[in-house]
């Protein structure tokens, strides 16, 4: 959500699928339906882990926020760029397999089953 906002999402419920939502939209109606949920199990003896998926969620929101303000990722990526197609290799962004590729474009990890895209400004893209 903060590191992707222009990311669209599927959201699926019993009867009803609502395509290319915005990311943003997506995740506060997870949160409150979690959050709903928690509410509702409070008045109940039965226990479960609503409460604790709506933490981790602030707790990641408040991870992301300390790398955006001290830039880590943008250091990160400034490291991959040089370290990866200098070299004629690219790091796959889910296990960080080197990739031997001749040129831009559509890549595939045989390692993680991933497909992903590397343009000529060192960005990946899932």
């Amino acid at each position: 959500m903060f590191f992707f906002p222009n990311v669209k999402s599927t959201m699926v419920f019993e009867k009803a699928t609502f395509r290319d939502i915005p990311i943003f939209i997506s995740l506060s109606v997870w949160i409150l339906i979690q959050s709903y949920f928690y509410i509702v199990e409070l008045h109940n003896q039965v226990r479960s882990v609503y409460g604790g998926q709506v933490i981790s969620f602030l707790t990641g929101i408040i991870i992301a926020q300390i790398f955006i303000r001290y830039k880590f990722l943008d250091r990160l990526e400034h490291n991959i760029r040089l370290s990866t197609f200098i070299n004629k290799t690219v790091l796959c962004p889910s296990c960080s397999k080197p990739i031997p590729t001749e040129k831009y474009g559509r890549l595939h990890c045989s390692a993680c089953n991933t497909n992903f895209f590397f343009d000529r400004h060192g960005k990946k893209f899932l």
